[in-house]
């Protein structure tokens, strides 16, 4: 069973709450509480990567399908749900090839959750859902398919709005629950500032702490369960003899995100990541590959905990004829960030050196068009460069 915690209060709260409300309905009709919503994205892929396929090169085309319903059942409690495409055993990626000689392709249910919101300032999530909205991450460490399960509460105060306030979010996420030893699950929280510098420029600076519980039954998944990452079962932490993970990961991380809308046209934003494992050790280990081959050994871990991320987007896409320009950096040590949920489409895990590249195009029907380059070595040790071209067309709906 899981520890109680945050979770258990949580679920607690949410079902004292969802009693107290089911009497207080307004005036809208059932399909006015119910709203839609989702997006396809199809998209031609070629990577060059030095002895990984034959001739070096591999090319595929892809799609990407979400769907999503969430029904207002009062004031203050909304119930939600998602379908998506893709492996269900792979956390970090929604995408399936289309391949297989015309073979029906997987669907799963992506998101089940309730919302409760008794007053604005103040909110709370539970079940497996989606937190883009409610944190403030990086790729680096979060790759944005990644769906979590658990529950999170997010409080605003210090200001009358979302322009000038601090926002705490606290969560407890579920890893992995076992029958005969404590479960693996993540405890954190951020707190962050929002600053109104004037009419044209946004501020966003603050801190967040992730304090891992058995992060290595996320491992042992890896390389001989069901957990799917991409390269498949490569971890990028580091491995001792045992086979085990050489330290606990507490990840203190710092960020800021800067807005300037002087230019219409042209609005930028830069935004800045520094991470460092706390729970970093005087213990040597090795980056190993999926057969538990040793491919770069005598690394310390507490040498090898920072990491760090930098973007920076000019324009938008938003409507139709906008462009949108984002550089960014990935650069991490290979234990500065546990290895399981970060960008799938560095290929490289916690482990990385790289760039990457896009340039957006708002289209119209709510559409647009994505050209992204990925470049990406091995942080620490040696590798070839891969090299990965993407092409999208998103529609939403």
């Amino acid at each position: 069973m899981c520890r109680p915690g945050v979770l258990t209060v949580g679920v607690a709260l949410m079902c004292t709450a969802a009693a107290a409300f089911a009497g207080e309905r307004d005036d809208l009709e059932w399909y006015d509480r119910l709203s839609m919503g989702g997006d396809l994205r199809l998209r031609a892929e070629h990577i060059n990567w030095e002895d990984k396929f034959d001739d070096d090169i591999r090319d595929r085309f892809r799609y990407r399908f979400r769907l999503g319903m969430t029904a207002v059942l009062s004031e203050a409690v909304e119930l939600g749900f998602q379908i998506r495409s893709g492996n269900p055993d792979n956390p970090q990626s929604d995408n399936q090839s289309f391949d297989g000689g015309f073979s029906k392709k997987e669907i799963a249910l992506s998101e089940a959750f309730v919302d409760w919101q008794p007053r604005e300032s103040f909110g709370l999530r539970a079940g497996k859902f989606s937190p883009k909205k409610l944190w403030h991450v990086s790729d680096l460490q979060w790759d944005d398919d990644v769906i979590v399960e658990g529950v999170m509460g997010s409080l605003r105060f210090g200001g009358s709005d979302d322009s000038e306030a601090y926002v705490a979010s606290a969560y407890q996420f579920i890893l992995e629950e076992s029958s005969d030893s404590d479960d693996a699950y993540l405890l954190g929280g951020q707190l962050r500032r929002n600053f109104a510098l004037n009419d044209k420029n946004r501020l966003t600076a603050g801190f967040g702490y992730d304090s891992f519980t058995r992060p290595d039954k996320v491992v042992g998944l890896t390389l001989g369960g069901e957990l799917d990452t991409e390269p498949e079962g490569v971890v990028t932490n580091l491995i001792g003899p045992d086979g085990m993970l050489v330290s606990d990961f507490r990840v203190f991380s710092a960020f800021a995100q800067w807005k300037n809308k002087t230019n219409r046209r042209w609005p930028l934003s830069v935004s800045l990541f520094y991470y460092k494992n706390l729970g970093a050790e005087r213990t040597v280990g090795a980056i190993t590959d999926e057969g538990g081959n040793v491919l770069v050994a005598g690394l310390r871990s507490d040498e090898n905990d920072k990491g760090y991320y930098a973007r920076v987007q000019l324009g938008d896409y938003k409507k139709p004829g906008q462009v949108a320009i984002r550089l960014t950096k990935y650069k991490s040590e290979p234990d500065a960030i546990f290895y399981a949920w970060v960008q799938s489409d560095t290929r490289r895990g916690s482990n990385v050196d790289g760039e990457r590249v896009d340039v957006r195009i708002g289209m119209p029907m709510n559409a647009h068009v994505n050209v992204t380059f990925y470049n990406t070595d091995w942080e620490k040790g040696t590798d070839t460069t891969m090299r990965l071209w993407q092409f999208d067309y998103i529609l939403e709906f």
